[in-house]
């Protein structure tokens, strides 16, 4: 019996917590609610141009996304190439005597569109330091490499991305790599 009652009242006390935590909704949400950089009905702000860090000590060949902590190759490939070629070209990358470049996967090269720039693009945020990007598209890994999936195109004239048919297509390729310990000095 006192099991029963014991019992009784933890269920009743959730539902009382339980009510209490609903009190307001997502429809009654306010300003006063929401992270202090979120602005309701504000347009959508742009990316500091500070995201982006031109690092020298690497000759000034690569690029650090704050955002991401990912390095990218200042000035992408110029020539569009298979996906196999594409692959070689970014193991075989060299910037500042650093290796370890790998082609960026499909979000990753997604994460530097701006869909706010309409095409013909390049759909570019404002502020970033690269060169020699062209409103044409770009390999993407597979989200997930454990898996056998066909790359991605990432289109930097509009922003779209495409599952690429590996066999025939072609695309230019934008070399990446994680950022090491070295990056916390230039940041």
């Amino acid at each position: 019996m006192q099991r029963r009652r014991f019992m009784m009242s933890g269920i009743l006390g959730l539902a009382v917590v339980g009510l209490c935590l609903s009190g307001t909704g997502p429809a009654e949400a306010g300003p006063s609610d929401m992270p202090a950089h979120i602005k309701p009905d504000a347009t959508p702000q742009l990316v500091s141009a500070s995201q982006f860090v031109v690092l020298s000590d690497w000759a000034s060949e690569a690029v650090l996304d704050r955002e991401t902590g990912l390095v990218w190759e200042k000035s992408p490939a110029k020539d569009s190439m298979d996906w196999a070629a594409a692959q070689e070209h970014c193991l075989n990358r060299t910037a500042a005597t650093r290796k370890g470049w790998r082609l960026p996967s499909v979000h990753e090269l997604a994460s530097l569109i701006d869909p706010s720039i309409a095409p013909p693009g390049p759909t570019l945020r404002d502020g970033h330091p690269f060169t020699d990007v062209q409103a044409s598209r770009y390999w993407g890994a597979p989200p997930n490499a454990q898996y056998d999936a066909p790359p991605w195109f990432v289109f930097f004239s509009d922003g779209r991305t495409k599952i690429a048919d590996q066999k025939v297509a072609k695309g230019l390729a934008w070399c990446v790599r994680n950022g090491g310990l070295d990056m916390v000095e230039q940041q």
